[in-house]
């Protein structure tokens, strides 16, 4: 009887063990990577997406590597890999709910997506959580910034879209240890250093909206709302921001030393900060006391 026992344990792992083994060598990768990127790109027009390789993911899912996302021509997001699994409880339902995983830029990226009607029509709502995120390796960033900026970014996204419709996207993100280096120096300042950055906006209709951006640091302190108008190329996006500025008096003496202080415009020395606006194109930027 513990013969017979042990003989149907070892069959059945060692059919566990054969199939696994047929459905990881004999997965239809270039199948399954055709069908992600057609449906994607045709649900979702303005979202393009290209990848490495598909493999099966255990117990129940897909594990992309190499996958690069592009809004129309311009590129969005790489990630090393992203495991996408469904949920269970949700397999017997009309609008499907599916969980992922994956690394990106030093970083983790993960959340879980919902169709809000019937699976063949596309329409999707993603909430996704960034962490750890090395932001000096993000190019998008650096792109639309135009500048070279380091940190730490982690923060929340939640993304409606699909079908006919043009996706909306919010965010609530956190840049902590920033630094942002200036194409030009700026009263003999070749970059600005932030303890923290805090900013909420959105994306609809091609138009980026920052409901706000909260700057703290050892030299100034300030906010900035406003919008900037996508266009492509990217470059000529414009801007129309404004906000307030206010340094720290320790920041203002140290800036004196290397500046004439009478030079410095009155506005600067305020208790309360300075109006600014930033204006012109993503390409050639440009600011107003």
């Amino acid at each position: 009887m513990m013969t017979s026992k042990k003989n149907v344990l070892l069959y059945s792992i060692y059919i566990v063990f054969v199939t696994a083994f047929f459905i990881y060598f004999l997965f239809p990768s270039a199948k399954i990577k055709e069908y992600i990127t057609l449906n994607l790109n045709n649900t979702h027009p303005d979202i393009n997406i290209s990848l490495d390789q598909v493999k099966p993911a255990f117990p129940l899912g897909l594990r992309l590597q190499q996958v690069d996302l592009y809004h129309q021509n311009d590129f969005l997001l790489n990630a090393e890999h992203i495991r996408i699994a469904p949920d269970f409880l949700s397999l017997f339902r009309s609008k499907p709910i599916f969980v992922f995983k994956g690394r990106t830029y030093d970083g983790v990226l993960e959340g879980k997506g919902e169709f809000t009607e019937h699976i063949s029509a596309g329409n999707v709502v993603i909430d996704a959580k960034l962490s750890n995120v090395q932001i000096n390796k993000v190019d998008t960033i650096q792109r639309l910034i135009g500048l070279k900026i380091s940190g730490i970014l982690n923060g929340d996204l939640t993304y409606h879209g699909g079908g006919k419709q043009r996706g909306n996207l919010r965010a609530k993100l956190d840049i902590s240890d920033c630094t942002i280096e200036l194409l030009n120096p700026f009263f003999n300042l070749d970059s600005i250093v932030f303890n923290n950055i805090d900013t909420d906006f959105t994306v609809k209709n091609r138009k980026l909206q920052f409901k706000h951006c909260v700057f703290t640091g050892n030299q100034v302190n300030g906010s900035i709302a406003g919008s900037v108008t996508l266009t492509s190329p990217i470059g000529q996006s414009t801007i129309k921001l404004i906000g307030t500025v206010k340094p720290h008096q320790l920041f203002l003496t140290k800036l004196g030393e290397d500046f004439p202080v009478d030079q410095l415009p009155k506005k600067i020395f305020s208790k309360t900060g300075f109006p600014v606006k930033f204006f012109g194109t993503l390409d050639k930027p440009d600011f107003s006391f």
